[in-house]
């Protein structure tokens, strides 16, 4: 697993409220592709 830091969390938090669920959202859309 590659980690960098936490700039993805900064950037969905700097779009405002609701940012915990973009967050999923991109994340689960990024699971059901099969990336790895």
């Amino acid at each position: 697993m590659k980690r960098n830091g936490n700039e993805g969390v900064v950037h969905f938090r700097a779009a405002g409220p609701g940012w915990q669920s973009r967050i999923n959202e991109v994340l689960a859309k990024h699971v059901r592709s099969g990336s790895k």
